[in-house]
């Protein structure tokens, strides 16, 4: 409230401000610290928001060049504008027992939807970064806005050497054509007006009045074209008194609170260097465990590496033993198939000559058989007598001796066989021919 008047008021201030005044605000917006002007509660930092454009102010002026906006000259004093928007406590805790840090949400939602639509219709693409605070005593919202002007590109002054006049023309034709933003408060068709600041006032003012707003207190400090009101020496050597002994009052309070301070940083400061040489200490000592461990281990790994390789030694040598017994044992069968193979040839020399022997007698058998069997045939004809049963078997048998039992392989087509056959195959052997010495 002020000038009279009751009930809550816009809270307003306007300031130009360089890029040393935006680092100081990001720094502000990013380490949410207290610091004995700032009511600031980190417990509710979480519900700081940023409303409009990237997170910091410098990251939106950066943002803003990225864009292709022309930076400012490096002559140019505060070519931004920073501002803080807020209202007096009183409407955001109306109706309620409310306390410092603490809000309608309705009347919250309902300012900020106002303030953001004024800001974004107020300004358009100048306005490049809003961030609304929750952590303090009474929500507020700081607000960074860089002016812009259209500016052409520089028309040429002469001919280029070898340039035709009909090139020049189009040249100068396309710098006439060629429009960028440029950033620039002193050439902005909107800040470069007289009184512009209260000019912002009084629109945000009326954007604010559907909530029951009032004008308050003016901080611009620009003149009004109200008749100044005459004011005795005295009065103002007195309000002067005042006002400085306020401000020594306060700086004395802000002298103890840094002292203060300055004592916890310093206990903080001995009790943190004091948990650094304890660290340290800890860290030597894990350090010292550390190299002691690695040598028990590598004394550890040798040893056990000597045990293995002597355990593959061993088994190794047992293996070429083995080996060696083997190979003997080979050996040794190589002689025995070897003499086996000799003796096989012997035996079979032996049964071809037997094989010859037994063709020669069967022929003989084979012979005799054929002129028996002509006689008794020729005799049984002269005297119509039939051959005795008998005397046809023995027939038969003689026929039956005549016929082959066995054929004799050549030695080399002989596989090593078992004595028994061959022994079976003799036996058999002499057995037709006593049968057929017999008959």
């Amino acid at each position: 409230m002020a000038h009279g008047r009751i009930g809550p008021d816009i809270v307003m201030t306007v300031r130009y401000v360089g890029a040393s005044e935006i680092r100081a605000l990001t720094e502000h917006e990013l380490h949410r610290t207290p610091d004995g002007t700032s009511a600031i509660d980190p417990l509710r930092t979480h519900l700081n928001q940023v409303l409009h454009g990237p997170r910091t102010q410098t990251e939106a002026v950066a943002q803003t060049w990225a864009s292709g906006v022309r930076p400012p000259a490096k002559q140019a004093e505060r070519p931004y504008v920073q501002m803080v928007l807020s209202a007096s406590p009183e409407l955001f805790r109306r109706g309620a027992e409310l306390q410092p840090g603490q809000w309608d949400q309705a009347v919250l939602d309902d300012w900020l939807e106002r303030t953001m639509t004024w800001l974004r219709q107020e300004y358009g693409d100048d306005l490049v970064h809003a961030s609304l605070h929750l952590d303090e005593d009474t929500p507020h919202i700081h607000v960074l806005v860089i002016p812009t002007y259209p500016k052409t590109a520089r028309a040429p002054g002469r001919r280029k050497r070898g340039e035709t006049p009909e090139e020049f023309e189009e040249r100068k034709r396309i710098a006439a054509q060629t429009v960028t933003r440029a950033a620039g408060r002193a050439s902005s068709a909107y800040w470069s007006k007289p009184f512009v600041r209260r000019d912002a006032r009084k629109s945000y003012h009326a954007a604010m009045q559907p909530l029951g707003l009032g004008y308050g207190r003016d901080f611009v400090g620009e003149a009004t074209g109200e008749k100044a009101q005459p004011k005795t020496t005295g009065k103002w050597v007195r309000e002067q008194a005042a006002e400085l002994r306020d401000r020594a009052a306060d700086l004395n309070k802000r002298e103890r609170q840094l002292a203060s301070r300055e004592v916890r940083l310093n206990e903080q400061e001995r009790i943190v260097q004091a948990q650094l040489i304890e660290a340290e200490a800890k860290c030597n000592s894990l350090i010292e465990t550390g190299k002691q461990e690695r040598t028990r281990l590598i004394d550890v790994q040798r040893r056990w590496d000597a045990r293995k390789l002597t355990r593959q030694a061993r088994e190794i040598e047992q293996r070429a033993d083995a080996l060696v017994q083997r190979t003997q044992r080979v050996v040794q069968r190589e002689e025995e198939l070897d003499q086996r193979s000799k003796n096989l040839d012997s035996r079979a020399t032996q049964l071809a000559d037997l094989q010859d022997e037994l063709d020669e007698d069967r022929e003989q058998l084979q012979a005799a058989q054929g002129v028996l069997s002509r006689v008794l045939g020729w005799i049984g004809r002269r005297l119509g007598l039939e051959v005795p049963s008998k005397l046809q078997d023995a027939l038969n048998l003689i026929e039956d001796a005549a016929r082959p039992r066995m054929r004799i392989k050549p030695a080399e087509e002989l596989s090593a066989p078992t004595p028994e056959p061959v022994e079976q195959s003799l036996e058999e052997a002499r057995a037709d021919d006593e049968v057929g010495l017999s008959f």
